[in-house]
């Protein structure tokens, strides 16, 4: 990802953005609610459409990479398909990007065609990882992966969630931007002429922020490896969502509430984009006077990716979250969750630097290892009505590298990952907003064979943001 597609990104959502929270009474015109609109169910020809726009997601992306990116892997025949039937999946050497967040985007085209034809969420969690598995075995010429047929419909089916439960939202506002907001679900809806059926729940605070400030950082083992010690100033912006209501609503529909945060910045040669959603699968409450809590299980996908970054995480976990409604003008909310890595991965910096796509034993190598392990993150915010909003978010993780996906040149071992973030918010003018925040990133390698390293990293910056909705 690159800085002008971060820009190109940033760009969209200033146009998207307002539409997810303009009034509907204003919308009445473009989209009457009382039309008799049809509306997908679960029947034997929308399942029928789902599985076969899986089956022709598989064919489409196969033939780009066959014809445009004149890739390898695509070139598929009989031949390769009973080669990977008939043996044992690996592994894979992929790398960051195609696997992480490519993957997981293909995914999420797979769990839409679900929704998008009225199976529920599990259901399309099940056919993402259907489609998954049909490409593993029969669309790549390469071996079957591990790792894809776990990030691609885990990760896929949250990113599919989300995209799915927003185009819905701006559906009945204008549909020209739904279908950018979700492609897949703006297909079926043209292909079949039914709408999906609208979840009940809504965007409850979306934000976009943009702004400049200074990065830099240093990789070290023994020895210092890389240095921005220098300081390098950046611009760039991002988005804020939060859908559903997070502390007074009990609900077993997944998804039901979830937020996603998207940040990018960079100049030419020097840039970073960070992408943190997190799902609930379910949650109860209780609440004591000004206190409201609510509990439950959740799905988390995290992503960034920067010149010497690569960090994904795909998790399962557990939330408490509470609003403490101190007074009229103060409140204070905080989220605390413990997770399961069930597919993450890191940098190799000796690899990552050299970029050594292949051993000296003309074997390919990912730049990156893939882990398990378990982490933490804790994110408060205390705001008063006068003296601003004061945000606060620590993430812990550790991994463990899965010794059978080591690299040629690669070590067994682990990382510690470990990143903060503090924001302050004054309100200057009616929804727009003054801020200033400092993030710090920290991780050491700890490798059997090769040369332990640390690494850290850090951005401080102001920035201007808008608030829409309430």
């Amino acid at each position: 990802m690159k800085l002008n597609k971060i820009i190109a990104l940033l760009f969209a959502l200033t146009i998207v953005a307002p539409v997810f929270c303009e009034d509907d009474n204003q919308n009445e015109k473009i989209f009457d609610q009382t039309e008799n609109y049809s509306y997908t169910k679960k029947d034997f020809r929308h399942i029928s459409i789902a599985f076969t726009e899986v089956l022709l997601d598989n064919l489409i992306v196969n033939a780009y990479g066959r014809m445009v990116m004149k890739a390898d892997y695509a070139k598929i025949d009989i031949d390769t398909m009973w080669d990977n039937i008939t043996h044992a999946w690996v592994w894979d050497q992929d790398r960051f990007l195609m696997n992480q967040l490519g993957h997981p985007l293909q995914g999420s085209f797979y769990h839409v065609a679900a929704r998008a034809n009225g199976m529920n969420y599990y259901e399309g969690l099940g056919l993402s990882l259907t489609g998954s598995f049909l490409w593993e075995e029969l669309m790549e010429n390469s071996r079957p992966s591990l790792n894809d047929v776990v990030t691609t419909p885990i990760a896929g089916s949250i990113l599919g969630e989300i995209f799915h439960r927003l185009y819905c939202e701006v559906l009945n506002k204008n549909q020209f931007l739904a279908f950018f907001v979700s492609p897949q679900d703006g297909f079926n809806f043209f292909i079949t002429g039914d709408r999906p059926v609208a979840p009940n729940d809504h965007i409850s605070d979306i934000s976009l922020y943009f702004g400049g400030g200074v990065s830099g950082g240093k990789i070290s083992n023994s020895e210092l490896l890389s240095s921005k010690n220098n300081i390098v100033p950046s611009f760039g912006g991002g988005m804020r969502l939060i859908y559903g209501e997070p502390y007074r609503k009990r609900f077993t529909e997944p998804f039901s509430q979830f937020n996603v945060t998207f940040f990018g910045h960079g100049m030419p040669g020097d840039f970073e984009a960070e992408l943190f959603t997190d799902g609930m699968l379910f949650a109860g409450t209780t609440s004591s006077k000004q206190t409201y809590t609510s509990f439950g299980m959740n799905l988390i996908y995290e992503f960034i990716y920067a010149n010497d970054i690569n960090y994904a995480k795909t998790g399962l976990g557990f939330s408490l979250k509470q609003e403490n409604l101190i007074s009229d003008e103060t409140s204070l909310r905080w989220n605390a969750n413990v997770n399961a890595n069930l597919m993450g991965g890191s940098e190799n910096y000796y690899l990552n630097s050299q970029e050594k796509f292949y051993s000296e034993n003309g074997l390919e190598q990912r730049l990156y290892n893939l882990g398990l392990g378990g982490g933490a993150y804790i994110n408060a915010e205390f705001e008063n009505k006068k003296a601003g909003l004061l945000r606060l978010a620590a993430n812990v993780n550790g991994l463990w590298y899965i010794p059978p996906a080591i690299q040629d040149e690669g070590s067994e071992g682990g990382a510690l990952v470990f990143f903060c973030q503090a924001d302050y918010e004054h309100k200057v003018y009616k929804n727009w907003w003054l801020g200033a925040s400092v993030f710090y990133y920290h991780k050491n390698d700890f490798y059997k064979e090769l040369e332990d390293i640390q690494q850290d990293y850090f951005r401080a910056g102001l920035y201007i943001l808008k608030k829409f909705g309430d």
